[in-house]
C-alpha cells in the first residue's frame, strides 16, 4: 500500500535499458525462439554501440535446433539434395555464431537454480566474506539450469534468475546472492552491475563482521557489495525492491536495436538486459504497483535502485521496537479503561494507532525503514477489545 501510495520515481537519466523481444519484434522478426544467429546479431548491435554490459534474461540449455545441421534432418531425402547436404554441414552452427558473439562483448548469460538438482552454472566471479559465513543463510540450491557449455565459456557474467515470491505471489524481494551446490552466485541484476564497472570479486558482510554487532548470534547476511555499490540485504541475503511504475522510456524494441533504428547515443554506456514483455512469452509477474509486469523488469528495477542508492530496509531494531509500542500501550490502555471508561480509552486506544501508522508512514517515506503499523494496531486493538469486554462484565 505504501509503495502504492508513493512509488519510486522513474529516472530515465540512469544508464540502463530494457532491449524488448515484444509483439511488434516477434512480428517483424519471427516467432519465439529466434534463431541464435539473429541473438548473435543483437548483441553485436549492442556491443558496437558501446553498451557497458549486455545480459540475457532467460537460458539456453539446449543446442538451437534452426542450426543447419540440424535442420538437415527435416529435408527430404533425396539424391538431388545429397551435394547440397555436404555443404550445409560444413557450416557453423547457430550456437558457435552466437558464442562467437558473446566473446566479443561483455556478456551475462542467466541460470535458473533449481531444487531438482543438475549441473552447476560457470562462475565468473569470485566471492570475499566478512563475518558469518554466507552460505549458512542464502536461499541454497542443489543444482542449476543453465546454457550450453559453450556460450558459458565465451560469457563474461553468470547470474541468477530466480526470484522468492512472498505467500500471495507478489515480488517484493530478490536476492542478491544464491547458493548452487557448494558454491555462492550473485544474482543476475548483480553481475550486471559488477560487469559493467570491470570488478571481478563480490564482498558479502554477514554477522559477525566488523561494525555488524550480532552479539554472538549468526544473524544472517548484512551486507553486498558489488563494485563501488554497497548494498543492504536481509539475513538471506535478499534485497527489497522499491518498484517505479512501468514506463515506456526503459525499453528499446529489440526489432529498431536489430534494424539500426536505435544508434549509439541511446545505448553507449549502458547496461542492456535482453528480456521480453510479449504477452504469448509468458515471462510475467505481479509487483505490489502491478498485477503484470514482465520478468525482465524486476532485474531492471533492481539495478536502477542499487545505481540510485535509494534502499528499502528493514532495521534491526523495527521488531523491538514494535513490541515495546504494543507493550507499553497496551499497558497504559489496560489501567486508564477503569479509569476513563470505553469512550476515553477508545480515544486513546485510537491515539495510538494513527501514532504508530504516522510513524511508520514517514519511516517509509522519508527513511526507506520498513516499520510495520498492521501488528501493533491489531494488538492495541485487542487489548482495548478484552478489557472493554472485562469492564463491561464487571459492571454487570
Amino acid at each position: 500500500t505504501y509503495q502504492q501510495i508513493s512509488p519510486r520515481q522513474f529516472d530515465p537519466g540512469l544508464p540502463l535499458r530494457v532491449v524488448d523481444i515484444d509483439e511488434e519484434s516477434l512480428k517483424r522478426v519471427g516467432q519465439w525462439p529466434w534463431p541464435r544467429t539473429v541473438l548473435a546479431e543483437l548483441v553485436k548491435k549492442l556491443s558496437d554501440n558501446g553498451a557497458a554490459a549486455v545480459g540475457f534474461d532467460m537460458v539456453f540449455p539446449e543446442p538451437d535446433r534452426m542450426s543447419p545441421a540440424n535442420a538437415l534432418r527435416f529435408w527430404p531425402q533425396s539424391d538431388a539434395l545429397a551435394g547440397l547436404r555436404d555443404e550445409v554441414e560444413k557450416l557453423p552452427s547457430n550456437d558457435q555464431v552466437f558464442a562467437e558473439a558473446i566473446g566479443q562483448g561483455a556478456v551475462v548469460l542467466g541460470f535458473i537454480a533449481t531444487p531438482q538438482g543438475g549441473s552447476l552454472p560457470q562462475a565468473k566471479a569470485g566471492f570475499a566474506h566478512g563475518g558469518d559465513d554466507p552460505r549458512l543463510f542464502a536461499p541454497s540450491y542443489p543444482g542449476a539450469a543453465a546454457s550450453l557449455p559453450e556460450l558459458q565459456d565465451k560469457a563474461a557474467g553468470a547470474g541468477s534468475l530466480n526470484w522468492l515470491p512472498e505467500h500471495d505471489q507478489i515480488i517484493r524481494r530478490v536476492p542478491m546472492v544464491v547458493q548452487v551446490g557448494d558454491k555462492l552466485y550473485p544474482s543476475f541484476a548483480a553481475d550486471m552491475l559488477r560487469l559493467a564497472q570491470g570488478a571481478s570479486t563480490y564482498m558479502v558482510k554477514s554477522s559477525g563482521a566488523s561494525s555488524e554487532k550480532a552479539f554472538g548470534e549468526k544473524t544472517g547476511i548484512a551486507k553486498v557489495r558489488i563494485g563501488d555499490y554497497e548494498v543492504p540485504t536481509e539475513a538471506d541475503g535478499e534485497m527489497w525492491i522499491r518498484f517505479t511504475k512501468q514506463a515506456k522510456e526503459r525499453y528499446l524494441p529489440a526489432w529498431k536495436v536489430l534494424n539500426g533504428d536505435i544508434g549509439k547515443e541511446e545505448i553507449e554506456g549502458r547496461l542492456a538486459i535482453i528480456g521480453t514483455s510479449a504477452a504469448g512469452l509468458l515471462d510475467l509477474r505481479a509487483t505490489p504497483l502491478e498485477a503484470s509486469v514482465p520478468g525482465v523488469e524486476l532485474h531492471a528495477q533492481a539495478v536502477e535502485q542499487i545505481l540510485e542508492g535509494s534502499y528499502l530496509q528493514r532495521p534491526d531494531f523495527a521488531t523491538p521496537a514494535e513490541l515495546l509500542h504494543i507493550l507499553v500501550l497496551g499497558l497504559l490502555i489496560s489501567l486508564l479503561i477503569y479509569r476513563l471508561g470505553a469512550a476515553g480509552s477508545a480515544v486513546l486506544g485510537g491515539i495510538a494507532v494513527a501514532t504508530v501508522v504516522g510513524v511508520s508512514w514517514y519511516a517509509f517515506d522519508a527513511l526507506g525503514w520498513l516499520v510495520d503499523p498492521i501488528y501493533p494496531a491489531i494488538a492495541l486493538t485487542a487489548v482495548y477489545l478484552t478489557g472493554t469486554l472485562l469492564v463491561f462484565l464487571r459492571t454487570e
